[in-house]
Formats: structure tokens, sequence, C-alpha cells
């Protein structure tokens, strides 16, 4: 999967995605939190690992219907 890497503003605010994962965005990679955002072990997905994840989970569970 290709990811499109272009400049993009950071997001300061940790959003919650649910099952106690909250992530937030420092312009260039994705960061994860688990349990509460405070949690100082973060894990960065830059684009293609972020990429290689979506290609895991499509193998693993399908292609959900709208993404491609």
């Amino acid at each position: 999967m290709t990811v499109d890497v272009g400049p993009r503003p950071p997001v300061a605010e940790w959003s919650y995605l649910g099952d106690g994962v909250y992530v937030s965005f420092d312009g260039y990679q994705l960061m994860l939190r688990a349990n509460n955002y405070h949690n100082a072990n973060t894990i960065y997905l830059e684009p293609s690992v972020f990429g290689s994840l979506v290609d895991y989970a499509k193998r693993t569970w399908g292609t959900p219907a709208g993404l491609t």
C-alpha cells in the first residue's frame, strides 16, 4: 500500500480510537499510546509501516467495503 506522505500539519490532541488506544500525529508519523494518552510508552508509525499494518489487516480480515 502506498501512503501519501506530503506535508501535513501536526495534530496536538490525542484522539481515542477504541480498545484503550489513542492516536496523535506529529506532522509525519502516527503516534499510538495504550490505556491513556498520558502513557509515556509510544509507538511511532511512519507512513510505510502504517501501510504494512493496513496490508496485514487486509490479508487477515479481508478488505472492508470502501477500503481499497
